[in-house]
């Protein structure tokens, strides 16, 4: 019975934090599709990991089932775009970021994260 209760209280708790959502990295360089889904696990555990205390983390799979149906990620490659997904699912920041290959090297890799505020408060 005290083990639901502590459950429970820690869920209300989880309820109550800011929530914060990791968009699919979007693939301009030669990575896979697994590469890219590996890229994007890796950047949501590390916000995880840092901000777990502050922010409630939505994952992958609860941003397709929490966007309107007329509503596709896939679709989303702006700003703007960006920010409507965070403000359809209720959170109040969402990361977006790029992988780039760059320079002369087919193997320099460069990853641009951006972190946008949604206003929903």
């Amino acid at each position: 019975m005290i083990l639901f209760f502590l459950g429970l209280s820690s869920l209300l708790y989880a309820q109550d934090l800011p929530k914060i959502a990791v968009l699919k990295i979007s693939n301009k360089s030669s990575l896979s599709a697994d590469e890219i889904l590996y890229l994007t696990n890796q950047i949501q555990s590390k916000i995880q990991e840092k901000l777990n205390q502050r922010y409630q983390i939505i994952t992958q799979a609860n941003i397709s089932e929490l966007l309107p149906s007329d509503m596709k990620l896939e679709d989303c490659s702006k700003n703007e775009c960006e920010v409507s997904i965070g403000r359809n699912i209720g959170v109040q920041l969402i990361v977006s970021g790029q992988a780039l290959t760059f320079g002369t090297q087919k193997n320099a890799l460069r990853l641009i994260l951006k972190v946008h505020e949604t206003q929903n408060l």
